[in-house]
């Protein structure tokens, strides 16, 4: 059994993303995702951040001011989210599934995702290897709290879910290059490895 390495696994996974994006963007076509709102409160940071940097306003006003904003632009973003969430899911946990390990990145990369075990993969195992790699943790956890906390909250916990998927992706990427074996950390969470195919 050989290993897929890292290159081969970041062209299947930017190949996958690539797809995703195209997706969702074709679906935006045909569903209003709030941008003109988005574009308006967009605006509205950039004057808040003049008022900032030309010392109109304080340091505080301007962090629950764009707290404020910034929730706000995830609310009219969050069907977009939503859709992009399902586009996700589609790609890197449903159709490996389906196709014996496979997304259509890795199927042209030739590489599979299999257990270590050598049963058959389960959702389990996909969805615990996608909440690091695909920021489906990050994205289900800023939608579940996006409605429910206030902003200075929600903005803080965004930043720290944010920053700690950042972290376990640059570990898994490391550990991808390092380890002889070539399993990230979301594989060894999940038992899994990633491995070449003919």
């Amino acid at each position: 059994m050989k290993y897929a390495s890292f290159l081969e696994r970041l062209g299947a996974y930017i190949i996958d993303l690539w797809l995703v994006f195209l997706v969702t963007s074709l679906i935006a076509t045909f569903v209003n995702f709030n941008q003109d709102k988005v574009k308006v409160l967009n605006e509205q940071i950039n004057d808040l951040t003049d008022q900032a940097l030309n010392e109109d306003i304080n340091f505080m006003t301007y962090l629950e001011d764009y707290a404020s904003i910034a929730q706000d632009i995830d609310k009219n973003s969050a069907i977009y989210n939503v859709v992009n969430a399902f586009m996700i899911i589609g790609f890197f946990i449903v159709i490996p599934y389906f196709y014996d390990g496979k997304t259509i990145g890795k199927k042209i990369m030739k590489i599979k995702v299999v257990r270590d075990d050598g049963e058959l993969l389960s959702m389990n195992n996909l969805v615990i290897r996608n909440f690091i790699t695909t920021s489906l943790a990050y994205m289900m956890l800023s939608l579940s709290l996006l409605y429910i906390t206030p902003s200075m909250f929600y903005f803080i916990a965004t930043i720290i879910f944010g920053f700690m998927q950042f972290l376990l992706v640059i570990l898994s990427a490391f550990m991808v290059i390092y380890r002889r074996d070539k399993r990230g950390f979301h594989d060894v969470l999940a038992h899994t490895s990633v491995i070449k195919i003919n």
